[in-house]
């Protein structure tokens, strides 16, 4: 049975503490579900993009690739007792990008790498910065509801929500 239905926003062991499972084997389960394509958006990498790509061709899979990339905030650092004193950052918006052709996985490549820059262990990327590689490099963009658009509309702030729609539309970028 062949599914319509193509997963858009999926983290694999790579992602951690947010995936369990190799790429490999998500594609071996998208085949047995006769999925036609698959994407893999883990958080704040595309490590395991080859080894994907791979994994689908020998499935007959159409790959999708991207990442799911946290947004520069101006908040402070907070110290939590529920991460034993550790100071982090409070919850910051993210978006998922999808590459669909080598100019834009040349986008995505150089925004990891920016938001890698500062911290290795807690990558973001400011906004401004991914709006202009986001519209350059002609790349797609899930605003889901961890996005500013999704967090505006959790809070009936339709009139932020659109605000913010447009500054993604504004720059080129499609987004969905």
């Amino acid at each position: 049975m062949v599914q319509d239905f193509i997963h858009l926003h999926v983290a694999s062991a790579l992602s951690m503490r947010y995936g369990t499972t190799t790429p490999q084997d998500l594609v071996t389960q998208a085949a047995e579900y006769g999925q036609s394509a698959l994407a893999l958006t883990d958080r704040d990498t595309v490590a395991g993009a080859v080894s994907f790509i791979h994994a689908c061709s020998s499935a007959g899979i159409s790959p999708i690739l991207g990442v799911d990339i946290a947004l520069e905030t101006p908040q402070p650092y907070l110290p939590t007792p529920a991460h034993g004193g550790k100071w982090i950052k409070p919850e910051r918006p993210r978006v998922t990008l999808l590459a669909h052709d080598k100019l834009s996985w040349a986008g995505l490549c150089a925004i990891i790498s920016l938001a890698h820059k500062n911290s290795r262990e807690d990558p973001e990327i400011e906004r401004n910065a991914l709006l202009k590689l986001a519209g350059e490099h002609g790349l797609v963009a899930l605003l889901g509801p961890r996005s500013d658009i999704g967090y505006n509309i959790l809070n009936r702030r339709p009139d932020r929500a659109l605000d913010h729609l447009r500054n993604w539309q504004d720059h080129g970028i499609r987004t969905y």
